[in-house]
């Protein structure tokens, strides 16, 4: 074989294999599990390139040797490997432990066939003057090999409901461009031109895990970001708005509900200290846990709840009537009857600052009232809640 030859068979599939390579050894954030797939694959497809030279030198000879048929046999069972660990790759975490075994049934019988060269020509075999000739079973590996690659295609086809369509789109038309090269190398018997295919297919593999794998690094760093937010503007304990996001979110529904009724409510535990001194910070977090729930149950989805520290609640109300923020508060008044798990009965004070529409205030003037409301529902005796209206001037309307 001159170098000429030679530079036209291995030139793609050589620069092919050196960019896989530097790709794969300075990847650092590819799962370890799919790297060493993607090197099992380099790997496989280089001995395979290997085998094919080294056969084109006894392919020179002027009669068949062993060594001819070894190789021959070597680069019949590698190429179907190759389908199968593009398969793995692609479905290995749908394929169960059963169905992986019956999936290396073909490349079994492909090495059986592949081997009995040695002994039969059902395979193939070569002539006293080492011409090749193909047997009955001599297209055993290109078939197994489009059956491993139909695989695939089905899986992509059945996982675009899933993924996106252009991901999937991407798999067929790789493997597809795979098969029909082993159409055309049976037709026009130019056999070099297969393995280029299959070393650039995998490069292409290798560029679509990476773009999975980015996405998936980005989709879990949003859902870290949504999960940090959340945590930043909630109560740990509670699951409430804490006090700083609980004041932006109702500034922000005072500065957009002018024309409305607002109300908000401020209420603490009466005795809640005692309970925590006397059964430790655990039994009081379980009481503050049940008055959350019974917040959540006796508002509406659309009131804003916080918890600002310790026993204090807050509830901003937008588009009240006066008359259902009376019943409102009644009824917290009664769900805020609680019993810790050692007996200890608890009640709720609380404090309103009822807005009317058409009036203007900000947040801090509205939990100022509704403090001093509460404060009053203290010296009135506890267990009740105390309504205060927010005396200001009426907003001009242009």
């Amino acid at each position: 074989m001159d170098l000429q030859l030679w530079i036209m068979i291995n030139t793609a599939s050589v620069i092919g294999l050196i960019y896989l390579f530097v790709f794969l050894y300075t990847n650092t954030s590819m799962e370890k599990k799919l790297k060493y797939n993607f090197y099992w694959i380099m790997g496989l497809e280089l001995l395979e390139l290997i085998f094919y030279n080294c056969e084109l030198v006894t392919a020179g000879l002027p009669y068949p040797t062993m060594h001819r048929i070894l190789l021959s046999a070597l680069g019949y069972t590698i190429r179907p490997v190759l389908a199968f660990m593009i398969l793995w790759c692609t479905m290995q975490r749908e394929i169960s432990r059963k169905r992986g075994i019956l999936l290396l049934i073909p490349l079994c019988l492909n090495a059986l066939i592949a081997f009995s060269a040695f002994f039969t020509d059902i395979a193939y075999s070569y002539s006293p003057d080492n011409r090749f000739i193909r047997g009955p079973l001599g297209y055993s590996s290109q078939i197994i090999t489009v059956f491993y690659l139909l695989l695939v295609i089905v899986f992509a086809i059945r996982n675009a409901k899933e993924n996106p369509v252009m991901e999937s789109a991407i798999i067929i038309s790789t493997v597809t461009l795979i098969i029909i090269n082993m159409v055309l190398e049976a037709v026009i018997k130019v056999r070099f031109t297969g393995r280029a295919v299959i070393v650039l297919s995998t490069i292409f593999y290798y560029m679509y895990y990476q773009t999975q794998e980015y996405k998936e690094h980005m989709q879990e760093g949003q859902r870290l970001r949504t999960t940090l937010e959340k945590q930043s503007q909630t109560d740990g304990l509670t699951g409430l708005l804490n006090k700083e996001a609980f004041k932006r979110a109702a500034e922000n529904v005072l500065s957009s509900s002018e024309d409305v009724n607002m109300a908000l409510v401020f209420f603490d535990m009466d005795n809640f200290k005692q309970v925590n001194d006397t059964y430790g910070h655990v039994a009081g977090d379980e009481l503050l846990k049940k008055a959350a729930d019974r917040m959540k149950s006796t508002f509406r989805q659309e009131d804003l709840l916080g918890r600002f520290g310790g026993d204090e609640f807050y509830v901003l109300l937008r588009g009240i009537t006066y008359q259902n923020l009376v019943r409102r508060l009644q009824l917290l008044i009664e769900d805020m009857h609680l019993k810790s798990e050692e007996g200890s009965l608890v009640t709720a004070s609380v404090g309103c600052a009822f807005l009317a529409g058409g009036r203007q205030a900000d947040v801090e003037e509205l939990i100022r009232i509704a403090d001093e409301a509460l404060y009053e529902a203290k010296e009135k005796g506890r267990n009740q809640y105390v309504i205060r209206e927010v005396k200001t001037k009426k907003t001009d309307k242009q």
